[in-house]
């Protein structure tokens, strides 16, 4: 199923949307922010942004960044710094009116999905602890070999 989405309703979306390309003279690219989020209600269970639920969209886009570890998107922080980050609350209240054809995920399947991130993340650094357990332990019998000559 593709990803279809609808600007129409945000407020001055001409301006808050839309960027001059850079590549190419007279042409217009969605605005980095607003592609974060228009691909974000896929992430965050949610088909349209409004003013009753900007700052619970805005929550699940932080618990998601606090459980993967990272932000969405890479940009320059005030003093010119390149760093992750996740779209401010700010931000996303600017893209109110925002709408998409995603399934909406309840309080319940929001959670259970961020139980299942966890577990998952929970699994990969264990077996990565237990690869450089196994490794050390490789190393440490080499090492006897070595001395044991």
């Amino acid at each position: 199923m593709s990803l279809d989405w609808d600007l129409t309703d945000i407020e001055n979306s001409k301006e808050k949307c839309w960027t001059p390309s850079k590549k190419e003279e007279g042409v217009f690219e969605l605005h980095p922010i607003t592609n974060i989020l228009i691909w974000s209600t896929m992430l965050v269970g949610f088909n349209r942004i409004t003013e009753k639920n900007s700052s619970k969209f805005y929550r699940r886009l932080i618990e998601f960044e606090v459980v993967t570890g990272g932000g969405m998107f890479s940009s320059y922080d005030k003093d010119g710094e390149w760093v992750d980050r996740t779209p401010t609350l700010e931000e996303v209240k600017d893209h109110i009116g925002l709408s998409t054809n995603v399934y909406i995920k309840t309080s319940r399947q929001w959670t259970a999905y961020m139980v299942s991130l966890v577990k998952e993340e929970a699994t990969r650094r264990i077996r990565k602890y237990r690869e450089l357990a196994n490794e050390d332990e490789a190393a440490r019998k080499l090492k006897m070999l070595w001395l044991n000559r």
